[in-house]
């Protein structure tokens, strides 16, 4: 017996051992542990390296949306060294069989298949992550996501290994991810969010370790601590890569350049190298060692390249330290090579390419480019003429007879036709023998009544006359009515009509999106010319909205636009980008530009980090200013908390008017309101209509000219931006920090101007003494100072403040037990099924049942109250649990549109439901139950009858008395 008991307790602690490694995450927790490797694992999916026996087993997988464990359990380990992380992934399975898995290009999705996901938020800011999934075949997927998971961007790719391996009962992976590919910046610390998924097909199975099994929800991520790496070393930011080509010697030359600035903190001397690889599959390699001092930018030439073919190339850029070869930078991108011998480039006109009767035009003036060395030029001529389309006489011509690299050539409009033009180079021998041809096109209209055009001050301009774009999309109708807004959003010129005098741009996008599907593109194609065709002679059209965070190829972008501009020449098309790379991309898609860019708005933060707005209101006036396309800003209108994320708000009419002004102190020139016009959110109800006002107010001061006077500031966190409107200064200055800054501002000169600045939206005066003055500025608070001392009439942002508080406090009720100011702030609330739902959360939206607002109509946003999503089919049920126990005597329910007949009010009380009031036949807006008070923190209304097929509520209230 002795033998058997010590035998017994022996097989004991070896099974509580090897359950102590299975469960080294402890359920419930938050924080996962990086460990460093000496020896990193060879990439061969099977896990069978001894540095995997010291990593921490990351287990506690539960099911998506829910807090329940996995039934097919999993374990990750995490690695790390100098250079990559490590990620392993063992995927439990007793019937291998069921694995449903095939070899894949890469990025072919492989989300059909069982799977592994790995996400890693390496700023640990919520927002920004990689996305990366290998299939059990070892079939890759990756994409750089944004907006804490709300959208992504599958034509981003990573450098990066993976391999799987299929065991007896189960199926496991490998992954090794360069730092070099993560795109480090100052902002990555040795704490990263992580997420570790699993998708499993046959039975089917989602599971990840983060909070409720969450997948795509950087806010719901675990913490991954212990990523003790130099990660200074990587902090390169590369721009745009572009390619330029010449002939030598009978040969295609080609030239690589990307913009390099160094953001280690230190000079560093960096190995630059550029990879062609063609259809040929060869490589050419050229390379270049540069010194570059802390912050700074070079943008110099690699090549060059000496190639036989024209086409498609795959361009890799890598940074590496030349001493120790070390990668520690990497971009992916493709190329178009192709030699053009002349280039046309219109100076005059300046949009489109295209003569508007009332920009009343006196030349046309081009600059033709001829891409040869200027010893060939010697004994050529050149002839540049424009003729009408389908003729072969020219209408206007001049002849160069000793061309030069850039010839500068002007032909008077007067003399040309209206319709479609050509504009016609033509480089000769003396022997009139051509070298080389090229065709631009070129357009003159004649005049229609409201007739939009792009200027050289990248304005627009509306018959001639400069107009300011003040607009909002009409998704929940107009902001508060306002008379202030010039332009809206909308499905059609009936739908949600405009106010008298608004300039309307009509959606395009549903048909866009449905050119993801490359089959379908010219049937689109039709679909979309009758579309223009039913809308181009509305008298109030200003453009078209043709595609809101596009990913469709860019080919099929490009086809659609030539469609609208083809059907429809008088009126802009426009883009709305969640991404830089889009801006990029997409450039030649659309005229108007029109980037939203937001940071996550955390409910426990009064002021959050917009540091991102700024770098994108760059990025997109480089794109306008290179592409002469015009910039805007598409401002925030909802909150995130409604689709997927976690712990956030609505941003707050002070973050909403730092982040406009911020973008327009970038370059953005117009703004469009995103409008939630509902109670649930003042912000946008009361805040929006104040800011559209001021914006309509500023707008003369926007499309103004820049001022020639020179500004300085103390502090290089703030940015300014200097406007003269009719002899008056107007000062943008915004703060892009987080934290506050006392400034002194200089500008040489105003002294002739005045020596009092109005604060606008202030209700203060600031005095200049010897062209400066100070001021102080909070965490990227914006002030906009005039040396105008007429009334504005604008009320202040401090009394648009109040007035939002007010509205927010007039939501809470006293003694409600169930009211929140934020989602998760006091309760949690289920349901049988909600309409609101995603895949990824069955409980969004929930929360407004607990928000003190009451909705009386419907506005096509379901998620601001419940309705079960099996109509006819009962019973159905909502459960408010409250943070601890009450003594519950009255419920207060509120059926949105009379909805509820029969139903119960339930507690939970000693482990069961609870019967507390119980009603029939009834059709009111309001019930109200009162009962002997229980001591319960759960409520349930059980509904077993409807007055239609679903039911709907709109708020519930919970009170003692």
């Amino acid at each position: 017996m002795k033998k058997r008991s010590v035998l017994f307790r022996k097989i004991i602690v070896c099974a509580f051992s090897i359950t102590t490694m299975l469960l080294g995450q402890a359920e419930g927790e938050t924080t996962m542990k990086a460990i460093r490797t000496s020896s990193p694992p060879t990439i061969d999916g099977k896990l069978t390296d001894s540095c995997w026996q010291r990593a921490i087993p990351i287990t506690n997988f539960k099911i998506n949306n829910t807090n329940n464990p996995a039934k097919y359990q999993s374990i990750g380990y995490i690695l790390y060294d100098d250079n990559n992380v490590y990620v392993g992934m063992k995927c439990l399975d007793p019937n291998i069989n069921n694995i449903r898995t095939s070899l894949k290009e890469h990025d072919e999705s492989v989300f059909g298949d069982d799977c592994i996901e790995i996400m890693l938020d390496t700023k640990l800011d919520m927002t920004d992550y990689y996305h990366f999934a290998v299939n059990a075949s070892g079939s890759k997927f990756d994409r750089s996501c944004a907006q804490g998971g709300w959208l992504g961007d599958s034509s981003w790719n990573g450098t990066w290994k993976a391999k799987s391996h299929i065991g007896k009962d189960y199926w496991s992976c490998e992954v090794a991810i360069p730092f070099y590919t993560l795109g480090i910046t100052s902002k990555v610390s040795s704490t990263w969010g992580i997420n570790l998924c699993r998708e499993k097909k046959n039975p089917f199975e989602n599971s990840s370790i983060a909070e409720d099994g969450a997948f795509n929800i950087a806010g719901r991520f675990l913490k991954l601590e212990g990523l003790d790496a130099d990660f200074k070393k990587y902090c390169y930011e590369v721009g745009n890569i572009t390619i330029s080509t010449e002939i030598k010697d009978k040969n295609l030359h080609a030239a690589v350049k990307a913009p390099v600035k160094n953001l280690t903190g230190k000079k560093q001397e960096v190995k630059i190298e550029g990879w062609l690889i063609g259809p040929d599959k060869k490589p050419h390699i050229k390379s270049d060692i540069w010194e570059l001092e802390s912050e700074e930018e070079k943008d110099n030439k690699i090549g060059p390249f000496i190639l036989k073919t024209q086409g498609e190339y795959d361009c890799y850029f890598t940074i590496s330290d030349p001493k120790t070869q070390k990668t520690l930078y990497l971009s992916k991108t493709k190329l178009n090579v192709s030699y053009v011998p002349m280039a046309i480039n219109v100076i005059e006109p300046f949009y489109r390419d295209t003569i508007f009767e009332t920009q009343n035009l006196e030349k046309v003036i081009l600059e033709v480019k001829v891409n040869l060395p200027e010893k060939d030029l010697k004994d050529k001529k050149l002839f540049v003429g424009i003729k009408e389309e389908n003729k072969s006489e020219l209408v206007v011509e001049k002849i160069i007879e000793l061309p030069s690299k850039i010839n500068k050539v002007e032909f008077s409009c007067s003399k040309l036709p209206y319709g479609k033009l050509l504009i016609t180079a033509n480089l000769k021998e003396k022997n009139d023998t051509s070298i080389a041809v090229i065709e631009n096109n070129l357009q003159k209209l004649p005049y229609k009544k409201g007739e939009v055009w792009l200027g050289k001050d990248l304005n627009w301009y509306v018959d001639g006359k400069l107009f300011f774009f003040n607009g909002a999309w009409l998704r929940n109708g107009i902001i508060g009515n306002n008379r202030y807004l010039n332009a809206v959003f909308a499905w059609d010129m009936t739908k949600e009509r405009k106010l008298q005098g608004q300039k309307v741009v009509i959606h395009c996008f549903t048909i866009t999106r449905a050119a993801r599907d490359e089959k379908k593109i010219a049937e689109l194609q039709v679909e979309l010319r009758e579309r223009i065709q039913k809308f181009r002679d509305e008298p109030d059209l200003f453009g078209y909205h043709l595609d809101d965070e596009p990913s469709i190829a860019v080919k099929n972008m490009r086809a659609l636009y030539e469609v609208v501009r083809e059907e429809d020449p008088y009126h802009p098309v426009i883009i709305t980008h969640y991404t830089s790379e889009g801006g990029q991309n997409y450039v030649e898609g659309a005229d108007y530009h029109s980037f939203h860019r937001y940071p996550p708005y955390m409910k426990n933060k009064k002021i959050n980090d917009m540091s991102s707005i700024m770098g994108f209101a760059d990025h997109f006036q480089k794109i306008g200013k290179e592409s002469r396309k015009f910039i805007g800003y598409l401002v925030q209108g909802f909150n995130f908390g409604d689709y997927l994320k976690i712990n956030e708000r609505i941003r707050s009419y002070y973050e909403a008017r730092g982040a406009t002004f911020m973008t327009m102190i970038g370059g953005a020139k117009g703004f469009i309101q995103y409008n939630r016009q509902t109670d649930h959110y003042p912000e946008v109800k009361i805040g929006g209509p104040y800011q559209v006002q001021e914006l309509a107010y500023l707008g003369k001061a926007i499309t103004a000219p820049n001022s020639k006077l020179e500004v300085k500031a103390s502090s290089e966190k703030i940015r300014t931006h200097l406007k003269d409107v009719d002899g008056q200064l107007y000062l943008f200055a915004v703060n892009v920090d987080m934290e506050p800054s006392q400034a002194r501002i200089t500008i040489h000169g105003i002294g002739k101007y005045s020596n009092l600045l109005n604060v606008i939206s202030e209700d203060r005066k600031i005095k200049i003494k010897e062209d400066s003055f100070s001021d102080k500025f909070d965490a990227f608070e914006v002030h906009i100072y005039t040396t105008s001392q007429k009334k504005t009439g604008l009320t202040t942002v401090k009394e648009i403040c109040r007035m939002i508080d007010e509205a927010n406090q007039a939501r809470r009720k006293p003694g409600n037990l169930a009211f929140q100011m934020h989602e998760g702030d006091t309760v949690i609330i289920s349901a049988s099924s909600n309409k609101g739902a995603r895949p990824e959360r069955e409980d969004l939206g929930l929360w407004h049942l607990a928000d003190g607002v009451i909705d009386t109509k419907f506005d096509g946003y379901w998620k601001a109250m419940w309705c079960d999503k099996t109509p006819s089919e009962l019973p159905d049920w909502v459960e408010i649990k409250l943070p601890r126990k009450h003594n519950v005597g009255r419920v207060v329910v509120y059926p949105f549109e009379r909805s509820l007949k029969d139903y119960e009010i339930q507690a939970f009380v000693a482990g069961r439901w609870k019967i507390m009031d119980k009603v029939s036949g009834k059709n009111e807006e309001v019930i109200a139950h009162r009962f002997k008070q229980v001591n319960t923190d759960r409520i349930r209304v059980w509904i077993t009858g409807t007055n239609g097929p679903n039911s709907k509520i709109t708020e519930i209230e919970i009170y003692e008395k």
